[in-house]
């Protein structure tokens, strides 16, 4: 898979879903491209690369969407041309997992045979509750509340339960 680096700019959207984008085009795009699979790595110079995926923006060209916090960064540096480079994130899940999470998955037999069974998108979306908090402590902890809700509801992640 190709890297590729290009030019773009932090758009602001007019969507109730996102806020700003930077538009990646079809040519570019379509090469990490690969079946249902979107996931690529984005470095925009001046911030820390990060995983994620090209989402289609309607219009038949594609979008990466910085979170706040990378866009506040961009926007304190003063960088208003971007210069992006994608490369085809390869990984298993699509997301840096970590070993707090892994060890409490790997202590419960079952939840782990669920999460197995679970789409790419559903298990980022855990991962990303149990894992994106500071404290081990918390993440140990959130990863044993998903594992027991895993093995509550016979492997059907409900994200409205509480």
């Amino acid at each position: 898979m190709p890297t590729i680096t290009f030019h773009a700019n932090l758009e602001e959207l007019s969507s109730d879903v996102w806020r700003y984008a930077v538009f990646v085009p079809f040519d570019i795009a379509s090469q990490f491209i690969v079946g249902n699979d979107k996931r690529v790595i984005c470095s925009i110079l001046g911030i820390d690369p990060f995983k994620c995926g090209l989402l289609g923006n309607g219009n038949g060209d594609y979008m990466v969407v910085p979170n706040k916090k990378r866009r506040i960064e961009l926007e304190k540096k003063g960088i208003l041309d971007l210069t992006i480079t994608l490369e085809k994130d390869n990984s298993n899940l699509g997301m840096d997992v970590s070993s707090e999470f892994l060890e409490v998955l790997s202590q419960y037999e079952e939840a782990s045979e669920f999460f197995e069974l679970l789409t790419p998108g559903k298990k980022r979306t855990l991962i990303y509750w149990a894992d994106f908090v500071k404290s081990y402590e918390i993440k140990i902890s959130r990863a044993i509340v998903l594992c027991q809700h895993l093995i509550d509801q016979n492997g059907i992640a409900d994200f409205k339960k509480k």
